[in-house]
This record gives C-alpha cells, sequence and structure tokens, in this order.
C-alpha cells in the first residue's frame, strides 16, 4: 500500500483537493495510492495524552497504516511560513523504524510566492534524519489558491511538473524494491 498524505484538517483544503489531483495522476499510470486525509484522524486522543505509552486504538490504525505503507506522497500547505503543526504532531507519533527507515518519500508543496519552499525543506530534514529516501524532484505549487479552481489545477507547466513527478516517483520505488538495505 502507498499512500497520499494530506498535512492539514482545514475543512475544504486545497491539499484535500491537489490530493486527488495527485491519486488521479497515479491511477492513470496503472499505480494505487490511497489518500490518508488528517480529518480522518482522531487526534483528541493525541491532544489530550501526548506521547502516552499507549497508543489509543483508534489512532494506531492510522499510525499502522503509515507503518505498513510502501511508499509516501506528502502534500504540505505552508502556515505561517512553515508546516502545520498537527503534521508535525502526527509525525511525532509514527512508529520507528517502520514508518521512515528505507521508506521512499515524495514531497509536494502548497504556498505562495514561494510555493512552500520552507516547509518542505523542513520535512525533507525530518525524513532525512530518519532515514527515509527522499525523492530529489520535489514540486512547490506556487500561488496555489490562484491555480486550483473546482478541483483542477488550471495551470499547465504545475500538471507537467506533477506528471514527470509521479512518473520518476515510481521508478524510484521500483528501483529501491529491487535492493536489500540493512
Amino acid at each position: 500500500m502507498k499512500l497520499i498524505i494530506t498535512s492539514t484538517n482545514r475543512k475544504n483544503s486545497l491539499t484535500a483537493i491537489t490530493a486527488k489531483i495527485i491519486q488521479k495522476i497515479y491511477q492513470n499510470l496503472e499505480e494505487e495510492f490511497e489518500i490518508l486525509d488528517l480529518r480522518d484522524i482522531p487526534f483528541e486522543h493525541i491532544v489530550k495524552e501526548p506521547y502516552a505509552s499507549q497508543v489509543h486504538p483508534s489512532l494506531k490504525v492510522y499510525l499502522d497504516k503509515v507503518a505498513q505503507s510502501s511508499a509516501l506522497v506528502i502534500i504540505c500547505p505552508e502556515y505561517n511560513g512553515g508546516i502545520p503543526g498537527l503534521i508535525k504532531h502526527f509525525i511525532d507519533h509514527w512508529i520507528y523504524p517502520d514508518s521512515f527507515v528505507y521508506k521512499p518519500v515524495c514531497l509536494i508543496g502548497l504556498g505562495g510566492k514561494f510555493g512552500a519552499l520552507n516547509p518542505i525543506s523542513h520535512l525533507q530534514s525530518i525524513f532525512l534524519y530518519r532515514h527515509s529516501f527522499v525523492f530529489p524532484i520535489r514540486v512547490f505549487i506556487q500561488n496555489v489558491s490562484q491555480i486550483i479552481k473546482k478541483d483542477k489545477i488550471l495551470d499547465d507547466n504545475v500538471n507537467q511538473l506533477l506528471l514527470k513527478q509521479a512518473k520518476n516517483f515510481v521508478k524510484f520505488i521500483k528501483a529501491l524494491e529491487k535492493q536489500s538495505f540493512s
């Protein structure tokens, strides 16, 4: 199972719309990616008892899903120059090493003028620190609120970048699957 993770729980977010667009790109490449939307995760359990020794069963389902995934595409909007706090809090609860080590990770940023450069750099640092294989082709979608309309990306250059990223990420995943890491 491969996952596309939204990095916000904001209702009607452009991140969730982008996740569906990305999922469709992978479907057209005959690759199955499931969307893990942060809006579906019961965060009240980790907010009330952060870093408890026992993870609440309703949250564990999502943590296990990440740990069992074979690849991750993370779509991250820029919030106040950084990543949304909720995605960081979620990542802090991921199962180590299964959620990180030698896992292929692909990053897409959504922002204004800089297309979420800072948040994607921060996420890249987190995943490199945890020994993930960060795919080097990152996409920074600039002025996202102006180019996503009616569940479509109106900028052909962005669509081409996302397609190029997806095609090459699939190759990256397959190349890593042929290797044995320890």
